[in-house]
């Protein structure tokens, strides 16, 4: 993922290629830095800021103050009760999953990790990943459990070693 952006003010367009790579607009209206190791920008008026993507598309950017962000997530974190499953649709679901049910979700699974951008598989794995993986492991587990208890209950009783 390039470190790239646009000021709306000089039209320039910049790019921090390296660490500590501390790269200003020509008017220093805005600045990025940290090339691919690290994203960092910022600017005088986020107004005057325009991230451009890979591919050059220009996107605006919405600058939200740290304050303003922890307070949002204090405010999710207290919305979810203790007592709230955390991925409602798997719990919700009333029938196990068969065996190629999985096979697909761990499939789909691979491929978004494969079309992430290439900072993005270099980021930190967050604690709902973890639990995502968890869940799912351990529904596939119970579900192969269960198909090697039917087929051992299918085996006839001279063939079953104890």
């Amino acid at each position: 993922m390039r470190n790239r952006a646009k000021c709306k003010l000089c039209l320039s367009l910049i790019e921090s290629f390296s660490t500590h790579d501390f790269v200003r607009c020509s008017c220093g209206e805005i600045f990025v830095d940290g090339g691919q190791s690290y994203l960092r920008c910022g600017a005088n008026d986020f107004k005057n800021f325009i991230r451009v993507e890979d591919d050059g598309t220009e996107k605006e950017v919405t600058f939200v103050p740290f304050d303003e962000k922890i307070a949002e997530l204090e405010a999710k974190k207290k919305s979810i009760s203790p007592n709230k499953e955390v991925v409602p649709e798997i719990q919700e679901k009333k029938e196990a999953m068969t065996l190629a049910e999985h096979l697909a979700v761990l499939g789909d699974m691979i491929k978004h990790m494969e079309v992430l951008p290439e900072g993005a598989l270099f980021s930190p794995s967050s604690q709902y990943d973890h639990l995502s993986l968890l869940i799912w492991l351990n529904s596939f587990s119970t579900c192969l459990s269960s198909q090697l208890r039917d087929l051992h209950a299918k085996l006839p009783a001279s063939s079953v070693h104890q």
